[in-house]
């Protein structure tokens, strides 16, 4: 997904949603850390890239 402001949004329901396997994404710092931490609520791996 590509975007910013409200589209920002979706990456954090698919990273809280439990059926997703694996999550992998280049963001800033601050969107990793938030990325993450919804991802983290359910166990799902995340591989953020630094671009």
């Amino acid at each position: 997904m590509n975007g910013s402001g409200l589209e920002a949004d979706k990456p954090l329901a698919l990273a809280s949603y439990s059926r997703i396997a694996n999550i992998a994404f280049t963001a800033e710092t601050i969107t990793e850390c938030t990325i993450t931490q919804h991802a983290s609520w359910n166990l799902i791996p995340v591989a953020p890239a630094q671009g």
